[in-house]
């Protein structure tokens, strides 16, 4: 069956592309504005919790997906199993969406800036975009899941853990 995560707790996470990691840090390297400062990633257009980022994913699909809730001492279960990758992937779940890592402190100290207000011209590429970039890399590439082989995995069942 396949499945979507559905946390207990609903914090949300800033989601960035790693080709506007790059194009921002590079023109950060020589702004006099960010000497000596911490430069945030917090497009505001692209924060999500994962239920949203479910969501979206299924309108992207044209398909609801059945949801699997998974609560707080899962994820400690699964991260302290010591099982690599899904531990990490537990642990770093957790911290994100659980604890709230990326949205619980402030960016308003003198040392702190966040990199769109410095640069308010430039857009990020928003999460339907890195999603309709996925789909279309994925074509109709053939995949093997569980020993079966079958075209656009997208819609097809496939079982979605922490």
């Amino acid at each position: 069956n396949s499945a979507t995560l559905a946390y207990t707790f609903d914090y949300s996470s800033y989601f960035v592309a790693g080709t506007d990691i790059g194009k921002f840090t590079m023109k950060t390297v020589d702004d006099i504005r960010t000497v000596n400062k911490s430069v945030h990633f917090r497009p505001t257009s692209n924060l999500c919790n994962i239920n949203e980022l479910a969501s979206l994913w299924e309108k992207k699909i044209g398909r609801t997906l059945p949801r699997v809730i998974v609560t707080e001492n899962d994820l400690l279960a699964a991260a302290a199993a010591n099982c690599i990758p899904q531990s990490i992937v537990a642990s770093f779940t957790h911290d994100i969406f659980i604890k709230g890592c990326q949205i619980n402190f402030a960016i308003d100290g003198p040392q702190d800036i966040e990199v769109s207000t410095l640069y308010p011209d430039e857009t990020f590429q928003t999460l339907d975009d890195c999603f309709n970039d996925f789909l279309a890399k994925l074509g109709d590439k053939p995949v093997n899941t569980n020993k079966i082989t079958t075209t656009n995995p997208v819609v097809e069942s496939m079982a979605i853990t922490a």
